[in-house]
């Protein structure tokens, strides 16, 4: 992406780019779920986490769930306009009609 991409190649980023920010959304509310569901089950088993201990897998995961969202959706092999946009968010998202890729 630079000075010399085409409309094309801009628009299949920007679907990627919005496909990323969603999926991260998605897996940003399952390590909630999943820390919740092993928080409430450790102090139903009386063992007490420490506040540092609790907050652990919250910074761990703001670091993990935006590499884990780009590398579950994006190829590096291929440009951004030969990407796989027939499956997930991106069937609606990246729906070009040719009106702003000419």
């Amino acid at each position: 992406m630079g000075p010399g991409a085409s409309a094309t190649d801009l628009f299949a980023f920007l679907a990627r780019a919005i496909e990323v920010v969603v999926i991260g959304g998605v897996y940003l509310i399952a390590v909630f779920i999943f820390v919740g569901i092993s928080l409430a089950m450790s102090d139903a088993l009386g063992l007490s986490i420490r506040a540092r201990g609790a907050q652990s897998p919250f910074l761990g995961a703001a670091g993990l769930i935006p590499v884990i969202a780009v590398a579950s959706l994006y190829d590096p092999r291929v440009g951004p306009a030969e990407q796989e946009f027939g499956r997930g968010l991106s069937k609606m998202v990246a729906r070009c009609r040719g009106c702003c890729c000419r």
